[in-house]
């Protein structure tokens, strides 16, 4: 990563891979997608994190707040049905960003979307009954 102004191909291309393509002749993979990154411009907490107050228009967004606008706009009802996420994210600072407090809220939105266009019968989830 040759600065912190990649930071957005950075989660698009980390975020691509998550995505399974909907297609019978598309074998099942598992990928790995690694949303941490540094160079000797781009440090691994500036990457992850960001800098400053983004809201307020002083700074910029870190990989992780990117990332959890990705999978909230995934996970919402403004996002396709049909999406499909599997894959293993790497992430530096997972508990970051926090909710007030209570903690992080990427990983949680990870762990959502196990559920996320899953199949009875598929990807191992037991058939219905």
């Amino acid at each position: 990563m040759p600065s912190f102004l990649s930071i957005p191909e950075k989660v698009g291309a980390a975020t691509e891979l998550l995505l399974v393509p909907r297609t019978i002749d598309t074998p099942p993979t598992l990928n790995m997608s690694f949303f941490s990154a540094s160079s000797l411009f781009a440090l691994p907490p500036t990457v992850a994190l960001g800098v400053g107050f983004p809201e307020y228009g002083f700074g910029f967004h870190g990989v992780n707040a990117r990332a959890t606008m990705w999978f909230l706009w995934q996970l919402s009802e403004k996002g396709s049905e049909d999406v499909r996420l599997r894959g293993w994210a790497m992430l530096d600072y997972f508990d970051s960003p926090t909710n007030k407090g209570q903690g992080g809220v990427l990983c949680p939105l990870l762990v959502e979307c196990n559920w996320r266009g899953r199949v009875p019968g598929e990807e191992g989830w037991p058939k219905a009954i």
